[in-house]
């Protein structure tokens, strides 16, 4: 996976399954700030993508996202874990 792909796959998922607005989904958005998530959305979007690619985050991933960008990068991470396909 590529980092438009881990974008797009981001993009998917905080539209479906939270309702955030597509166009406000772009790496240099603050998730609090620009994106208007507070921790607890945060945690639930961390469970999703653990979810969707079937591996555990670890805490210390969690607790730096701040970005879309860094969610981008927890993204490729959690993919990079994955056995190969």
């Amino acid at each position: 996976m590529d980092r438009q792909q881990a974008l797009a796959c981001l993009k998917d998922v905080m539209c479906d399954e939270f309702g955030y607005p597509a166009e406000g989904i772009v790496e240099t958005a603050s998730l609090r700030d620009d994106v208007g998530m507070d921790s607890l959305d945060l945690i639930d979007l961390v469970s999703a993508l653990e979810n969707r690619f079937d591996v555990p985050a670890a805490s210390a991933e969690i607790s730096s996202v701040r970005t879309v960008g860094n969610v981008v990068d927890t993204i490729l991470a959690l993919d990079a874990a994955l056995p190969p396909r």
